[in-house]
Parts: C-alpha cells; sequence; structure tokens
C-alpha cells in the first residue's frame, strides 16, 4: 500500500512540476513578447518627441520671421508717415 501512495504522489509530484515548467516556458514567451512590444511603442514615443521639438522649433523661427517682418514693416510705415522738413 505504501509503494502505491509513494507511485501515485510521485507521479502527482511529476504532473506539477511539468506544470510548473509550462507555466514558467508561457511567462518566458510572453515577457519576450512585451520587451518587444515596449520597445516598438519606445521608438515611436521617441519618434513623436523628436516630431513635436521640430515642430516646436519651427513655430518659433516662424513666430521670430513674423516679429522682425511687422517690426520692419512698422518701421517703414514710421519713416513714410513723417512729415518732410
Amino acid at each position: 500500500m505504501n509503494d502505491l501512495a509513494d507511485s501515485d504522489m510521485a507521479r502527482t509530484l511529476g504532473r506539477l512540476e511539468a506544470n510548473v515548467a509550462a507555466i514558467e516556458d508561457r511567462l518566458e514567451r510572453h515577457e519576450s513578447n512585451s520587451t518587444v512590444r515596449m520597445a516598438a511603442i519606445e521608438q515611436k514615443l521617441d519618434g513623436m518627441a523628436n516630431t513635436l521639438a521640430q515642430s516646436m522649433g519651427a513655430v518659433k523661427l516662424v513666430h521670430w520671421v513674423a516679429g522682425a517682418a511687422v517690426a520692419g514693416i512698422g518701421f517703414g510705415l514710421s519713416l513714410l508717415m513723417r512729415p518732410i522738413k
């Protein structure tokens, strides 16, 4: 009877170990897939941040150029509006 109980226990432990090993394999695959996905997401976010930084630089440049143009037009108009002596 004791040998039968030991063999059942050994079989149950073997199944449990196999289940644990299968779960560990699934977790490793899931972790590697998650790592790849996270790397892709980080790359996309870096690209978006770079694009936003470039667009902000372009907006600042347009602002400076437009400000200089308006200042130049204002100066030119002030010269034209002065009375001639």
